[in-house]
């Protein structure tokens, strides 16, 4: 416990990459040699608290992957008011979702599934859900790999279990375009 008390002294030197850091730092497990997790406390809910406290004032200087890391810590912790996500963090993710890469992508969706965020129809079909249609470099249809699109696939599948009344449907058809189609061709 004694690092996170150090960081909660020094909170005030910190930037908005420490933040992220932290959350990131102090949330992840720490594996054994056969890659099972080793049950370590290294701090407790008040330092996740804090910093979730302080977390508005530097959302703004965080690049995509903190902002998704953030995102996460925050759902898996239930850490943050109503606030925090629609005045901040949702609106960071509003901002520039179209440049995400699509691990980002999917992870944002994962953990805002996981909250059970459904309620703002406006995010999903202005924002996330043109991530799939647009390029935003070209202005045309967006083109994935097959495992990309599988990978999102599985994310809006994930979405759809745990929020059934967001509709995914043409989501989910524009992700199929890019599966690749095996040719069967007729022996004689």
């Amino acid at each position: 416990m004694q690092n996170s008390e150090h960081v909660l002294r020094q909170l005030h030197k910190y930037k908005a990459r420490d933040y992220a850091q932290f959350l990131d730092i102090f949330d992840s497990e720490i594996l054994d040699e056969q890659g099972e997790p080793v049950f370590i406390n290294k701090t407790d809910q008040v330092f996740f608290e804090r910093l979730a406290g302080l977390l508005p004032m530097f959302v703004k200087d965080m690049n995509n992957s903190q902002i998704v890391r953030t995102l996460e810590v925050c759902v898996a912790r239930n850490l943050g008011s109503s606030r925090l996500y629609d005045h901040y963090i949702l609106h960071m993710i509003e901002k520039h979702v179209l440049t995400y890469k699509v691990s980002e992508y999917s992870r944002m969706v994962r953990a805002l599934a996981q909250k059970g965020f459904a309620e703002d129809y406006v995010f999903w079909e202005k924002f996330a859900f043109r991530y799939v249609f647009l390029d935003p470099r070209t202005g045309k249809d967006r083109k994935f790999t097959e495992y990309q699109a599988k990978k999102l696939w599985d994310s809006f599948v994930f979405l759809k279990l745990k929020c059934p009344t967001i509709d995914i449907k043409e989501v989910l058809a524009q992700l199929e375009k890019s599966f690749g189609v095996e040719k069967i061709e007729a022996k004689a």
